[in-house]
């Protein structure tokens, strides 16, 4: 199975072809054909035609424009450069080190209603001689 795909603006044909070979196991199916998409044709709505020859002889062919099962839209995906990211300071993963401990570390700890003993009122002390 050969495909390529057409600009569904212009119907012209945008150079992208996919093939597959496969052998029938019953009348109905699908097989899938795949494409590898340039990244100047985001944002554009793509057709693929399609067409099965056996023994260099069309057997069938699927070129209709309008066919909706067969549009996509290719979406503009933003690029992804791990050198445009700034480099992380030794100092920011050491304090993140330490938050994980203080964070692991503060459950396992009583409420601090429970670490302040509530004040005993006592009677002032007696002096009594000493025996």
């Amino acid at each position: 199975m050969d495909g390529e795909l057409f600009d569904k603006v212009t119907a012209a044909g945008a150079s992208i072809t996919g093939q597959t070979t496969f052998t029938p196991a019953q009348a109905d199916g699908s097989v899938s054909v795949d494409f590898v998409i340039p990244k100047d044709f985001a944002g554009r709505t793509l057709v693929a035609f399609q067409s099965v020859t056996a023994d260099g002889v069309t057997v069938a062919e699927h070129t209709d424009i309008d066919a909706v099962a067969q549009t996509v839209v290719v979406e503009d995906i933003a690029p992804t450069d791990p050198l445009s990211t700034p480099p992380i300071h030794p100092w920011t993963r050491l304090i993140r080190r330490w938050i994980r401990l203080i964070r692991r570390w503060i459950p396992r700890t009583r409420p601090c209603s429970r670490l302040i003993r509530p004040s005993i009122r006592r009677s002032p002390p007696t002096r009594e001689p000493h025996r």
